[in-house]
């Protein structure tokens, strides 16, 4: 698992078994030492606005600097903030790798870990094969 070449994963399920199989199969296969960050999204209006998303996102960037796995359940909202991070748009700016956090018209740049990185995000099926609830866009991004 580098941040160079492996591809984030989207993982299709009901409620969130795919978080026990995670847990029970994934995290032991890669060890102690991997760092994993569980985030979940939020359906209520009041998590949907513009202060609930921003510290939502602020998490995500932190988690991306500690490097390891981070997993985002139910996040759908996060998405299109991370356009750059899931399409593995990076670049070197001297030694350190650099990506892209945007909401809105406002973007901020964040450095990669040096060490291993990838997401993977949990969707309900229902939700992900929805084309009226997410866009087949995003899906393209996994």
């Amino acid at each position: 698992m580098s941040v160079h070449i492996a591809r984030h994963l989207m993982i299709l399920n009901r409620s969130l078994i795919g978080l026990q199989l995670l847990n029970r199969h994934v995290k032991r296969r890669l060890g102690e030492g991997t760092e994993w960050t569980v985030l979940f999204g939020s359906c209520f209006s009041g998590d949907l606005q513009v202060t609930a998303v921003t510290r939502k996102l602020r998490q995500v960037e932190q988690a991306i600097r500690r490097g390891g796995v981070l997993v985002l359940c139910h996040a759908d909202q996060l998405f299109e903030s991370l356009y750059m991070v899931l399409n593995q748009q990076y670049w070197a700016q001297g030694d350190v790798t650099m990506t892209q956090i945007a909401l809105g018209p406002s973007i901020r740049a964040i450095a990669l870990p040096d060490g291993p990185f990838r997401i993977i995000a949990l969707q309900d099926t229902d939700v992900a094969l929805n084309r009226q609830l997410m866009s087949p866009a995003v899906l393209s991004r996994f």
